[in-house]
């Protein structure tokens, strides 16, 4: 039930009971009401209604509404919802004052439905007291899970999801529109589901991750402080505990998907020496602390990545993209950025983001004018406090508007119009932006939302042009919901630039497959995973029967027809070879009953690398001769490349789909990927394909020299 539904409802009947009651709130209260009145309260609306207050006011979007209101009542106010007194701040002088001197007196959160049931009764991080507990779980947030040592050590996984929706773009063809809501969400779902727990929930088809996706969609849309039951339980009870019931029903489904997600990798971690996931790593923690690492407290962890890490930081993208689709001149420069720093030979990685300033201050001009939580996460007081010279009693309830103060004219220059340049050289504006919160409450994630931001949209500039898919502008509309997405879907048209084909750089992934690797601890690595996974006589010896079956297959071929006749052996060897692999590696033949499009152009790809390959071309030898060139030799191979990382991607989704849905699979393909769930690390998708690639096609070619 929204606010103005559950106003209409009210309006209409139970006058006179609610009058009754209103009067035995005043005699109650009449003393204690006495008191706070010869105190110096911030100024209210004058329409407060019995018990009610001032709930009917709150009409979405209410980061507009406050902002509304301020212009009448001024930078501080307060209002009367239900039995709750509320204090809103647009000011960034008292926003300040409330999170610096008062900073101990505000660290606490308001007991709201949504904090009871989906926040395991106030214990997680968001939501629990300030206290012991509290200072735990931040603790092992600093430590375990948003140290730069921890996310480091996941870099890989964000650096494939980047590149997977980049390689996903790419391929869709040369200019095409493309819908950048959804592709945004299932980025950065997925980028947090496989760094908590090693596997995507997104393109699967899998019905218990997409029950989850949604259940986390109904838990976005339904937090904040805006239902009308937390703030008087006459409210609560004339909703008939609908808005409760279906909370808690939300709470019980996501428990469970949680305490499962548990139980799978407790017992994968207890097979394995060592896992990477922070899902794993939590668990290990559990054994040696578990008063510290109880179920609950890792559910409650995990809740507030999902929650809090994929939704903004998608909503935080969608906005940078809109403005710069809108503003084509700031686009333009932020990829002349790129180029010069990072040129065409490489794609943008993470750590490059700290050298890339022009992109960092499109992010912060993007988080000023649409910050993902308009409204900070609410707070509320342990004890009577002074703010802006008015008194707010123990049990007030603080909302600081930041989309507000991210557009007071008395801060910004110019504060509605999108400009990163004002934050250059350390632009003294910059610490104006409150869009994680401010003192020891302030979001713990902040590092990593701004680590998938940058590297995103530093790759969509870096690898595409963008257009505009109509004439007119990006609608810049703001829909429904505590993290104020956009209210029409973004589409825009996506061109790919030269340097997309480096995402698989040329046939040896940028010098990174086994045989042309630098001697060094990666070389070796890889030597070890060929050595121990996939050449081993353990490993041959479990895919003896594919080889036999090939053979056998030729020469049963060979014996069918008359009794003496020719045969041409070379494309019969072809064949053989070609198939034994890829049925060792893919469990699927290429020629014959699979030879479909993709099939075919495959073989093609291998038989032009293995004209091409060897050290026969001049621009290898002479830079000049590359230059002479006109650089054709090496776009073609980058292009050949591009194709060959293609097909190899799709081949690896194809098989992790199916080895989710499976116990057991026995191909060198789904044995990589089952390893790829514990050592992320050592088996991201780019070492699988060089893999692949190295330790079964190279074998062919060979054959087709």
């Amino acid at each position: 039930m929204d606010l103005q539904s559950a106003f209409q409802n009210i309006s209409g009947y139970l006058f006179l009971p609610l009058f009754f009651l209103y009067l035995a709130h005043l005699a109650l209260k009449s003393t204690t009401t006495a008191r706070r009145l010869r105190r110096k309260l911030p100024p209210s609306p004058p329409s407060a209604i019995p018990i009610l207050g001032h709930v009917s006011l709150l009409k979405p979007p209410i980061h507009r509404t406050f902002h509304a209101l301020a212009q009448d009542l001024g930078p501080i106010f307060s209002l009367r919802l239900g039995s709750r007194l509320a204090v809103v701040v647009s000011s960034a002088s008292l926003a300040e004052e409330c999170f610096t001197k008062n900073d101990v007196v505000f660290a606490n959160r308001p007991e709201l439905i949504m904090s009871k049931h989906i926040g395991y009764n106030y214990t997680t991080m968001t939501q629990a007291p300030y206290g012991d507990h509290w200072r735990n779980l931040r603790r092992i947030g600093a430590v375990e899970i948003f140290s730069a040592h921890r996310l480091n050590a996941l870099l890989p996984i964000r650096r494939e999801e980047v590149r997977r929706l980049a390689s996903r773009l790419a391929a869709a063809g040369r200019r095409r529109v493309v819908e950048l809501k959804s592709a945004f969400h299932e980025l950065t779902f997925d980028t947090m589901m496989r760094m908590v727990a090693g596997k995507r929930f997104y393109g699967d088809g899998d019905e218990q991750a997409r029950d989850f996706r949604e259940v986390i969609k109904e838990v976005v849309s339904r937090s904040g402080a805006t239902n009308p039951g937390d703030f008087s339980p006459v409210l609560r009870w004339l909703d008939g505990g609908k808005f409760e019931k279906t909370v808690a029903g939300l709470a019980r489904r996501t428990d469970s998907f949680l305490q499962k997600l548990i139980e799978e990798h407790r017992s994968r971690t207890e097979r394995l020496d060592s896992a990477n996931t922070m899902l794993d790593h939590l668990l290990k923690l559990q054994e040696s602390e578990p008063e510290y690492y109880n179920d609950k407290i890792i559910k409650g962890l995990v809740l507030v990545m999902l929650l809090a890490g994929s939704d903004t930081s998608a909503v935080t993208l969608e906005w940078a993209m809109a403005n710069l689709l809108n503003h084509p001149d700031i686009l333009v420069k932020a990829r002349e950025e790129l180029d010069k720093q990072i040129g065409e030979e490489r794609l943008v990685d993470e750590a490059d983001i700290s050298n890339l300033p022009y992109l960092r201050n499109i992010i912060s001009e993007t988080l000023r004018l649409y910050p993902a939580a308009p409204l900070l996460v609410p707070h509320v007081s342990s004890e009577d406090c002074v703010v802006g010279g008015y008194h707010l009693p123990r049990d007030t309830m603080l909302l600081v508007n930041a989309w507000a103060i991210h557009r007071d004219p008395n801060l910004w220059d110019d504060p509605t119009s999108f400009r990163p340049e004002r934050y250059e050289n350390g632009g003294k504006e910059s610490y104006k932006l409150i869009p994680f919160g401010l003192g020891r409450r302030s979001c713990p994630g902040a590092g990593l939302a701004q680590r998938v931001v940058g590297f995103t949209l530093g790759t969509l500039i870096q690898c595409f042009e963008w257009e505009r898919s109509g004439v007119e502008e990006v609608d810049m509309n703001e829909g429904k919901g505590i993290t104020m997405p956009k209210e029409k879907p973004l589409e825009a048209i996506c061109i790919n630039r030269p340097i997309v084909h480096n995402m698989g750089k040329h046939i040896g992934y940028n010098y990174t497959t086994m045989t042309q690797a630098p001697y060094g601890d990666h070389w070796r690595n890889l030597r070890r995973i060929g050595a121990v996974e996939i050449f081993s006589a353990h490993r041959l010896n479990a895919l003896l029967p594919i080889r036999r079956e090939e053979v056998r297959r030729l020469a049963s071929k060979l014996a069918h027809g008359s009794h003496r006749r020719v045969v041409e052996l070379k494309s019969a060897f072809h064949e053989l070879t070609f198939d034994t692999m890829m049925r060792m590696v893919a469990g699927e033949r290429f020629y014959g009953d699979g030879d479909d499009r993709g099939s075919r152009e495959f073989r093609e790809v291998i038989k032009e690398v293995a004209a091409r390959g060897g050290a026969t071309n001049p621009g290898d030898f002479v830079p000049v001769m590359r230059w002479i060139d006109g650089g054709k030799f090496e776009k073609t191979v980058a292009e050949l490349a591009g194709r060959m990382d293609s097909f190899l991607q799709k081949l690896i989704e194809e098989h992790r789909s199916k080895t989710e849905k499976l116990d057991s699979a026995n191909t060198m393909l789904d044995h990589l990927l089952k390893l790829q769930e514990s050592e992320p690390e050592y088996y991201s998708d780019q070492i699988i394909k060089g893999l692949v690639l190295v330790n079964s096609l190279i074998i062919i070619l060979l054959i087709y020299k």
